[in-house]
């Protein structure tokens, strides 16, 4: 009887040897006796589908052996069974995969029990098979726990780049392996201008390539030393920038290649880094100049056992880059590595110097090759000082699995590296996990970046994006590295380690931050404090000072502020006077409204602060509004009480530099000197540059009117110096010129060009000009005025005279009253003595009349006047008369001159 044999779609399959015993022919009948026997199917494994997006595991389980076959069902509960079910339990169930196809034994499941399966629950699973009528066997054994995940995409194994044979100048084309992800969404490629080993911390710069493609052309600066990096990005927008594929150096240029390399570099020195650490060796060597050249390679290796260290190698053919600088003008740099491997104190190095052309063509055959060691010149532990201005921010745009990190660079020479530590725990002290780490610090979700400063070199803060993360545990040290998961509160803080790997490792700088996830982030930031307005100190009254209480939401942006003249309790219509970053220097200054007008001084203006998060959310209702005044206080000067400095400005001897000396002054609240420049005359320090303050001592040499940017000795400059008394200093100043360098001068010839004068230049000032012109008006009107008194009174003594003597009428020559001209009587008429005539005459009248006022018998006859006695009356009066009180003219005068003053 025979109990096996294969079986197939078709049957089953049993092989038998047979043997006629007697003529060769034989007689074979076969019988089926059967019982059913179920041979249940067994689950093999359960576990996360690989390079997807997640929300899918993978079940494999072993083929059927009965019969009456008819599908696989597979079924998935989160969390276990308490008891393993039975097959009529398992009937009325929902199964989340139903195979009818015999051969196949793997499948790719979504669900769990009917519902979508989430990343990082515990899943687990049986299979079981289904008869032709619709019963099912027994099930297998329970498989589990597995969780799915959202891997992150391994960046292209390979890449190229470089300019095409006849391409246009700046073209640079890229070409990758085709990303294998599951979920891909796109390629993201950076081009930076520094040498780069991994992606960590750049900025993205562009949209990512389109998932079908694997290559570009990027439209870059021609003729410069680029580096490129690549990394796939999946749907959730995660990629690994760790790791990135990097190509590099390469230049983006035209033409054909010549196939030249350029000449080789000579002067090539090397020598120990002094004043460090050890580790640590400096090479100088002098530029190629040739037209085509793009950077210089500073190549090393060790000098090996069999080698005559008095015999350099006859090429570079095996050394190895120690460090790439990216043009051909600089001709120094310090190495502390040789294709990342350390450099070995006391370790004899062979060090050469290659220029590369624009295509790559590089001589490492004829090469000059020279010899170093490095040395520890210092000893003691002296590690980077704790990094300063640390803040950690919620990556925007994603699911809230990635964090944004910045800090203030560290400044030291023998900078290592920089470690960012995450965790759910505090991390201001690491002595006892940095140890534990130290071998693999990517083991331990830490994030390494072995770049110093920013990767454009703009700014010194640097920036990172984190995706790992330390959880779980009863603190930091005994936690497991995992992706960060959102909406658990991180402290983040980052140790920087020198090339030796000191660092500080306790009293470390902490911030606390929230992942969220962006894709169904509804939730504004919570809403301000009332922000507090001041006016901005020493201005014309069209700007304000605006402080607050930042944000504490984890994905903020950026804050809105809204101004206006009117009180509000929303933004209403109004558009932002002005939008602020996240990191904004406070207190900031505010010059317009809302409606883009601008702040007027002694008006008050109502000041909102909107946050608003990477998602756009914000509240822009109910807000609290702060308000203040802008003050025109142009022409108040808070250092008024201090006195003014005597000082003197000339050109050094070669008219490199600005030499500023002046007379200390002897007050006990004197604290320091300013030094203000400015290529305009200008008599408040807020119209001049501050090139230097907080001097003690009384001389100081200007080297620079801005960062790297020399004075201009071919033209004049304006300098003032003021004193500063700790809190304020004194505004108003008289700027010395010093005039455009004269190298013909000389000490002997005394003050020259080369000295700063203050001459009458100084002196026209505006108020000083207006104060002169006033002056001259007011006493130009009085002129005028007692001129036309003068000549009225002149005319009513002419004619009296010409009627009393019969004197010529012509007076139009205007010769009356002039003292520079006698006058003159025609030559027909006699000579008038009017002194003897005209002032008797008018004495006598004038007597009378006094004489008469004073008697008080009353004449009994009254002499008719004649009209020439009448006008001889009048002139007596004006001649002797006190001025009459309360004269009209005169109080017009007095008027005209009070309105001019």
């Amino acid at each position: 009887a025979a109990g096996r044999g294969a079986l197939t779609p078709a049957g089953r399959d049993l092989h038998i040897q047979l043997q006629s015993p007697l003529n060769g022919s034989i007689e074979i009948r076969f019988t089926y006796d059967w019982t059913r026997s179920e041979s249940p199917v067994a689950l093999l494994d359960l576990f996360d589908r690989p390079d997807d997006g997640g929300g899918v595991l993978t079940a494999e389980w072993t083929p059927s052996s009965d019969h009456g076959w008819a599908a696989y069902r597979i079924y998935l509960k989160v969390g276990n069974w308490t008891t393993p079910p039975t097959a009529f339990e398992l009937t009325s169930a929902t199964y989340d995969a139903r195979i009818p196809v015999w051969t196949v034994t793997m499948a790719d499941i979504a669900t769990a029990e009917g519902q979508p399966i989430m990343d990082g629950d515990d899943i687990h699973g049986i299979v079981v098979q289904e008869y032709a009528d619709g019963s099912l066997g027994e099930p297998s054994d329970i498989i589990g726990p597995a969780q799915s995940s959202d891997e992150v995409p391994a960046p292209p194994a390979w890449a190229n780049a470089g300019p095409a044979d006849g391409g246009e100048d700046g073209d640079l084309y890229v070409e990758w392996e085709e990303c294998s992800a599951l979920d891909h969404a796109g390629t993201r490629i950076w081009a930076v201008r520094t040498e780069i080993t991994d992606a960590i911390g750049l900025p993205q710069q562009g949209p990512d390539v389109h998932e079908d493609s694997n290559s570009t052309v990027l439209r870059l600066e021609r003729g410069r030393v680029y580096w490129v990096a690549l990394t796939c990005v999946d749907e959730a927008g995660q990629h690994d920038p760790a790791n990135a594929t990097i190509v590099g150096p390469v230049v983006p240029t035209g033409g054909v290649d010549d196939g030249i390399p350029p000449a080789p570099v000579e002067d090539i020195k090397a020598y120990d880094t002094p004043d460090d650490e050890g580790g640590m060796i400096t090479v100088e060597w002098t530029p190629n100049t040739e037209s085509d050249c793009a950077w210089h390679a500073v190549m090393a290796r060790p000098v090996s056992a069999e080698e005559d260290d008095t015999q350099p190698p006859a090429d570079a053919l095996d050394f190895l880059n120690s460090t790439i600088v990216a043009d051909c003008e600089s001709g120094m740099a310090n190495i502390s590595d040789w294709g990342g491997l350390a450099l070995e104190d006391n370790v004899l190095y062979w060090i050469t110097v290659v220029a590369y052309d624009v295509w790559g063509n590089g001589d490492l055959i004829d090469v000059t090759i020279v010899q170093a060691s490095p040395e520890r010149n210092m000893f003691g532990s002296n590690p980077p000082p704790r990094l300063q201005n640390l803040s950690a921010w919620d990556h925007p745009d994603d699911d809230g699995r990635a964090v944004d990190v910045e800090w203030d660079a560290s400044e030291v020479m023998d900078f290592g590296y920089y470690v960012v530590w995450a965790s759910d725990h505090p991390v201001d002290d690491l002595t006892v996990l940095y140890p534990n780490c130290r071998a693999d610090l990517a083991a331990c979700g830490a994030t390494v970046l072995d770049r110093q400063y920013s990767i454009d070199g703009s700014s010194m803060r640097v920036a990172v994006t984190i995706t790992t993360a330390i959880y779980g545990g009863d603190s930091v040290v005994n936690g497991t590295p995992g992706i960060i998961s959102p909406d658990i509160p991180l402290y983040v803080t980052v140790t920087a380690h020198d090339l030796l790997d000191a660092a500080f490792l306790t009293r470390l700088p902490a911030v606390v931050v929230t992942p969220i996830d962006n894709r169904d982030d509804i939730v504004p930031p919570d809403r301000l404090e009332v922000p507090v307005v001041t006016d901005f100190p020493d201005d014309n009254g069209t700007a304000v000072y605006v402080k607050f209480t930042p944000s504490g939401a984890s994905d903020l942006d950026h804050y809105e502020v809204y101004a206006d003249i009117i009180k509000y309790t929303s933004t209403g219509p109004r558009q932002p006077a002005m939008v602020v970053g996240r990191d904004v220097q406070q207190p900031f200054m505010l010059t317009n409204l809302s409606d883009g007008q601008s702040i007027m001084s002694g008006i008050p203006v109502y000041v909102a602060i909107v946050p608003v998060d990477s998602s756009g959310n914000a509240h822009r209702d109910q807000l609290n509004v702060g308000s203040g005044r802008a003050v025109d206080n142009s022409d108040e000067d808070p250092g008024a009480h201090l006195p003014d400095v005597d000082f003197s400005a000339i050109w050094s001897k070669h008219g490199e530099s600005i030499e500023v000396e002046w007379v200390p002054l002897t007050g006990t609240d004197i604290r320091g000197y300013r030094i203000y420049v400015s290529e305009e005359r200008f008599e408040m320090t807020g119209e001049a540059a501050l090139l230097k303050e907080g001097i003690v001592g009384s001389f100081w040499e200007l080297d620079e009117w801005q960062q790297d940017v020399p004075f201009d000795n071919s033209t004049e400059w304006y300098i003032a110096v003021v004193a500063f008394d700790g809190e304020n200093w004194k505004h108003a100043v008289r700027s010395k010129e010093i005039k455009a360098f004269d190298s013909t001068s000389s000490e002997e010839d005394g003050p020259g060009n080369n000295e700063a004068t203050a001459g009458i230049g100084d002196l026209l000032t505006l108020n000083n000009v207006l104060s002169v012109l006033l002056m001259l008006a007011i006493m130009s009107i009085i002129f005028m005025m007692v001129r036309v008194r003068h000549n009225r009174r002149d005319n009513q003594a002419w004619e009296l005279v010409t009627g009393a003597w019969g004197l010529p009428q012509d007076k139009e020559d205007g010769s009356w009253g002039d003292a520079s001209e006698p006058f003159s009587a025609p030559a027909a008429a006699p000579d008038v003595d009017l002194e003897g005539t005209l002032m008797p005459a008018a004495s006598a009248i004038h007597a009378e009349e006094r004489g008469a006022s004073d008697t008080d018998i009353t004449p009994a006859r009254a002499t008719a006047p004649t009209d020439a006695s009448a006008r001889l009356a009048d002139l007596a009066s004006d001649l002797f008369d006190e001025p009459r009180k309360g004269d009209d003219a005169d109080e017009d005068l007095d008027s005209l001159i009070d309105d001019l003053l």
